[in-house]
């Protein structure tokens, strides 16, 4: 009973949503900085490959360094991209878990992040095929 009154007393608290609020802008600020510091990150290590392209100077054979360097890059660019979706999948969760209504689709995104083989990803083996030492993934 007294937790009902709890979460009664916070979904109408007008402090602590601004709290709540305030906490979450601060959270977007932090995440938007991020992103923009992985995005000048990325563009600074094209730009770096691009040099070595002109100068000439590397230990791998001019001819692959072309090749290679774009490889590279475009790699380190998909890198930077998954790191801002798990940062922004953390953020929501953690925004949801600050609001008294979203708080449970919060909690069940954090599941997810906080366990690793959760009940929403499990691993199991395969033995009952016939195929040995094999694994599948399950959603």
């Amino acid at each position: 009973m007294e937790a009902q009154r709890t979460s009664l007393r916070e979904q109408y608290n007008t402090r602590y949503l601004l709290l709540a609020a305030l906490k979450s802008a601060a959270g977007a600020l932090l995440l938007a900085l991020a992103c923009y510091l992985a995005f000048r990150s990325w563009r600074r290590v094209r730009r770096f490959f691009h040099l070595r392209i002109l100068e000439k100077r590397s230990l791998i054979p001019h001819n692959w360094r072309r090749f290679l360097g774009n490889i590279e890059s475009r790699l380190y660019a998909l890198l930077v991209i998954l790191l801002g979706v798990l940062a922004g999948y953390v953020w929501l969760s953690w925004v949801f878990s600050l609001f008294p209504w979203t708080r449970v689709w919060g909690e069940s995104l954090g599941e997810v992040v906080g366990r690793g083989d959760s009940r929403y990803f499990a691993v199991h083996r395969v033995g009952a095929a016939g195929i040995d030492d094999s694994y599948c993934l399950s959603f």
